[in-house]
């Protein structure tokens, strides 16, 4: 779905305030909760680069840098201090970690700094439901589907 999305904006721009805009792949960047890239990230980039420019500038084998004209695909702790028009979070069911030992506001920071990264668009995906998920459907006042 994911890659979906990013290739509607390639193709056909993004409405902003009644005018539709030219979305480069370097305005994107896609967010997702671990820190190192998995078999699932590793094929949304590979999906991606059939179509454009996308790169993976985290974890032990880097595709790319930050300065590339490219789909960004970072861990959400890498994330910090940048900024870029659309962002997608993946997974964000996957917040609050499950571990006992997890630490509430470490999390809520990660979810805060990640959602804050979106200039013009940002978009939450979920495949399953948690706390966080639940908290934002309440702060949107929707309900999840």
């Amino acid at each position: 779905y994911a890659a979906a999305l990013i290739e509607t904006w390639l193709r056909g721009g993004l409405e902003i305030d009644g005018r539709r805009q030219r979305v480069k792949p370097a305005d994107i960047a896609v967010l997702y909760p671990r820190r190192r890239p998995d078999a699932a990230v590793t094929a949304l980039c590979d999906r991606l680069n059939g179509f454009t420019r996308a790169v993976l500038p985290a974890g032990d084998k880097p595709t790319g840098t930050l300065r590339d004209e490219a789909v960004k695909i970072l861990p959400m702790h890498s994330a910090r201090g940048l900024q870029f028009r659309i962002v997608l979070l993946l997974w964000a069911d996957l917040l609050p970690s499950p571990f006992k030992s997890r630490d509430d506001g470490i999390d809520r920071g990660l979810l805060y700094v990640a959602m804050t990264r979106a200039e013009d668009m940002l978009v939450i995906l979920h495949s399953g439901s948690s706390s966080y998920v639940e908290e934002l459907y309440l702060a949107l006042g929707t309900v999840p589907p």
